[in-house]
């Protein structure tokens, strides 16, 4: 099994991308206090009516919420990190392979959610969300497809 070295960097910036991103909640202190009037902010003139009601729901939850999107980015992130310099050094394993197919799930799965909530604010909103999302979703088939190797 060997991967490409080029899809690893790729994943690298990915990963620190996230991890910028989680880190950055946990040391502002914040995020889940502030969630409900970030919430408000995308929900104001969201062109997604139907998802209007899925950002009240997480408002209304914010607590859970906000500390699932906190955790989720941080361990995500180092995932996919640790297996970017297993698989830097070639030393691959399925539970490895699972695990970043796992985390880059997930990680684009908050991708699609960032993106339908905030996507409307601004172009690099748009497209930065859509083209990890998409990224993501290709490389975690790719790894799910090497364990049928």
């Amino acid at each position: 099994m060997k991967l490409d070295k080029t899809l690893l960097l790729i994943l690298l910036v990915d990963s620190l991308i996230w991890l910028r991103s989680g880190w950055g909640k946990f040391s502002g202190g914040k995020f889940v206090e502030d969630l409900p009037k970030t919430l408000d902010r995308f929900s104001s003139q969201n062109p997604h009516l139907w998802y209007k009601g899925i950002l009240g729901v997480i408002r209304e939850n914010h607590n859970v919420w906000g500390n699932l999107i906190m955790y989720g980015e941080l361990v995500s992130s180092l995932v996919i990190l640790v297996g970017v310099i297993f698989g830097w050094f070639r030393i691959y394993s399925k539970p490895l392979l699972v695990l970043m197919a796992a985390a880059l799930l997930g990680l684009s799965f908050m991708n699609l959610n960032f993106y339908l909530a905030s996507g409307w604010t601004s172009p690099s909103s748009d497209g930065l969300n859509l083209l990890m999302f998409a990224v993501q979703i290709f490389v975690a088939f790719k790894f799910l497809s090497l364990l049928k190797k």
